[in-house]
């Protein structure tokens, strides 16, 4: 295994605002959010959660600066997972406010099947994507260019501050995810360069954390979990976690499930299990996890359950949940990213029904069968997951199953993640 430090690069001016941000007086650790786009994401959970994140942070910088944006009162922490409040982020202290809402679904009609491929559909937008001995002097850092710093290294501009940037060209597999390119009458005009970096950003009372963000590495996997492992000593994260969304034969008219995973589990409210043990596809993310609670840290995974056959729709209830679980179990004041996913998700709900009211007989049947398979399981007042009775749940091969049809799907049909090729 190559040295991790050659993965990635430091800013020196993004280093140094992180270290002081997780070396204050009253600093507890930062804790690092981390999300990579090309592994399983049903209903586009994470990639939605990231680019609200990000839309938060740019948003409070605008408040910041003067623009004025009204102020949201409701700013609390939530006290359990589902319970949470609106919740904000931004580059400095600011106000909390609403921001504008992400776009709903567009829906097709459904398939009576529940097969993914012929769900609801919509036309996704763009979504975002070490103290340590060996890690060298920080004089040796090689620093990120100035202009990167506001736009990310592609153009468009990018809230934040980047603290580190990985190597994507020893990361990214070009062929297998092809970056977009702009081509205007006669020449090549631009490269839609991958970007996988760290940005420092701030919760609605100037809170910092860290958001670790891009397309999922294709190769190294071991040095590019090393490095982030350096990453986290270095700058004393106190929590690395991390979600997506996976696709489960639950209804749409129901609350949306979760799976906590890591050794920090004790931070949500308990869930049912989901099984004893099960062999699936791996992930960086999930080897990350891994390699992070071997070496110490503490570490905590979110998985939302989506309705199967919305999983290659945005479906926004499912980062709504998961925004909802992160705020309850690290404190962060996220405003503006729960008001855009509560506005959204309202509307793909009317969305959604208004298909199903205009789907056939055979349709609504799949639904409201859905609908008494998860009343029946979890009970009416324990209604939080589809897995409320072991002795229905599916095995770990269906399980397996599950995941690998999933991916191949993704390889059969292109990346539905909603990011430009390579992001």
């Amino acid at each position: 295994m190559r040295d991790p430090q050659e993965m990635y690069a430091w800013d020196p001016e993004g280093l140094r605002q992180a270290e002081a941000a997780a070396s204050g007086p009253d600093a507890a650790g930062l804790v690092m959010i981390y999300h990579f786009n090309g592994f399983i994401d049903a209903g586009e959970a994470g990639a939605a959660l990231v680019e609200q994140l990000l839309d938060a942070d740019g948003d409070a910088a605008h408040a910041d600066s003067g623009e004025g944006l009204a102020p949201d009162l409701d700013t609390a922490p939530a006290e359990a997972a589902g319970t949470g409040s609106d919740q904000d982020s931004g580059d400095v202290p600011a106000a909390a406010s609403a921001a504008p809402p992400i776009s709903p679904v567009t829906p097709v009609p459904l398939s009576p099947d529940g097969d993914p491929e012929g769900a609801l559909q919509h036309d996704a937008g763009a979504t975002a994507g070490d103290d340590d001995s060996d890690a060298g002097d920080d004089s040796d850092a090689a620093e990120v260019p100035e202009d990167d710093r506001a736009t990310g290294g592609a153009g468009a501009e990018r809230p934040g501050i980047v603290v580190a940037r990985f190597d994507h060209d020893r990361l990214v597999d070009y062929r297998a995810r092809r970056p977009a390119m702009t081509f205007r009458r006669d020449r090549w005009e631009s490269y839609e360069t991958p970007r996988l970096e760290l940005r420092l950003l701030t919760d609605a009372t100037g809170q910092p954390y860290l958001l670790l963000s891009g397309p999922e590495p294709d190769v190294e996997w071991e040095s590019f979990t090393a490095a982030v492992e350096q990453i986290t000593r270095r700058l004393s994260v106190r929590l690395a976690l991390t979600f997506h969304g996976i696709p489960m034969g639950v209804p749409h008219t129901r609350p949306v499930g979760l799976t906590p995973h890591g050794n920090r589990v004790d931070l949500v409210p308990a869930q049912p299990g989901l099984f004893a043990e099960a062999q699936v596809p791996g992930s960086a993310a999930a080897l990350t996890e891994l390699r992070l609670t071997e070496a110490g840290h503490d570490a905590l995974g979110l998985a939302a359950h989506v309705p199967h056959y919305l999983a290659r729709s945005r479906y926004p209830d499912a980062p709504l949940i998961i925004l909802e679980t992160i705020t309850a179990a690290t404190g962060l004041v996220l405003p503006r990213a729960a008001h855009a996913l509560r506005s959204a998700a309202a509307a793909t709900q009317d969305e959604i029904e208004r298909e199903i009211a205009q789907g056939d007989a055979e349709l609504v049947a799949v639904v409201r069968g859905l609908e008494q398979q998860y009343d029946a399981m979890a009970g009416a007042e324990t209604r939080r997951s589809l897995m409320a009775e072991p002795a229905e749940l599916p095995s770990a091969e269906e399980l397996g199953a599950v995941f690998e049809r999933f991916l191949a799907e993704r390889d059969d049909h292109g990346d539905d993640s909603g990011d430009p090729p390579g992001r």
